[in-house]
């Protein structure tokens, strides 16, 4: 449901919204951004960040669109 909702809003995942989740979990995890793309990508996660950063952005479209 939520993949038919990015659809019909046209919410796409840029490579800069990856970025910044992957910058945010580096300082969650004090770690560098080099070392989390290098994990993500060494146990073929980052498919699934892209997926994850999707459906946030779906949910506050969501979110914003009950709360406005």
């Amino acid at each position: 449901m939520l993949n038919a909702i990015a659809d019909k809003e046209g919410i796409k995942v840029e490579s800069e919204d990856v970025d910044k989740e992957i910058k945010d979990m580096a300082t969650a995890f004090g770690a560098t951004e080099k070392d989390i793309r290098n994990i993500l990508f060494e146990e073929g996660r980052l498919m699934d960040l892209g997926y994850t950063t999707l459906m946030k952005k779906v949910s506050r479209v969501i979110t914003d669109s009950i709360e406005g």
